[in-house]
């Protein structure tokens, strides 16, 4: 009998061992969701990233040429403003870093959708959008396509001069007779 004691004796002060753990464990948590919620209430939820803001952190992963995170960032750029195409830019240049032909290739196109898909009479259209057709026409070129290197080179310029070049004068205005 006095071993059988013993015995439950033991298991009595192990089950008390597993339920002071328990009952420390079950209270470190509710400190720390406490603490987490202190600091949520005080601070208020993160601050959401801007385009600029994605664009600026892609830029600096690509002078560390952490590729992977810099096409991540010019991504979260163009889920901000789709229109972004200085993001394709970057993109482009994520898989000219990585010898990604084919990438670059798509990237462009892409970018060339969007350009054209741009309502650009009340915008002007930057000096980067140029860039693109050429740099485009350029792999065309490369791959023995100078008929579709032309054909993006006039489609192109057709934007660049039809909303670059001065607006027309409201000649309704004007004091000539």
């Amino acid at each position: 009998m006095f071993v059988e004691d013993m015995q439950v004796e033991e298991e009595v002060k192990t089950n008390k061992k597993k339920i002071i753990i328990l009952m420390a464990a079950v209270i470190a948590v509710a400190v720390a969701a406490v603490i987490i919620m202190i600091v949520v209430s005080i601070t208020g939820k993160p601050k959401e990233l801007t385009a600029d803001d994605h664009m600026k952190n892609a830029a600096a992963f690509m002078e560390d040429k952490e590729y992977g995170k810099a096409m991540s960032a010019y991504n979260m750029a163009l889920e901000e403003n789709p229109e972004l195409i200085d993001a394709y830019i970057g993109i482009s240049g994520v898989y000219e870093a990585e010898n990604n032909t084919q990438g670059v290739k798509e990237t462009l196109a892409k970018a060339i959708e969007v350009i054209n898909d741009i309502d650009w009479s009340d915008k002007e259209v930057p000096d980067t959008v140029k860039d693109i057709y050429y740099k485009y026409a350029d792999i065309l070129v490369a791959e023995g396509d100078s008929p579709a290197a032309q054909s993006i080179l006039m489609s192109g310029s057709d934007i660049c001069l039809l909303y670059t070049s001065p607006r027309p004068r409201d000649l309704s205005t004007s004091r000539m007779p």
